[in-house]
């Protein structure tokens, strides 16, 4: 029964060592702006739908769509 004991202590010491080294993902804050165009808003309706774009300081960017009602 040793080599499964020292095999299983070892497996739980190489997760430890790969969560010590991983960088947290709430590390720090990301700041991200979105720019739009939304058209269709009328009084009877109240709706409106449009599309933009979401850019961040870390590089990422997202297409997206807007409905609002």
């Amino acid at each position: 029964m040793k080599p499964v004991w020292i095999g299983g202590v070892a497996s739980v010491a190489m997760m430890v060592s790969l969560f010590a080294l991983a960088q947290p993902a709430w590390g720090g804050s990301t700041k991200c702006t979105m720019k739009y165009s939304l058209a269709g808003w009328s009084a009877g309706y109240s709706t409106a739908s449009g599309s933009g774009t979401v850019k961040c300081d870390n590089g990422q960017s997202a297409r997206v769509s807007l409905q609002a009602s």
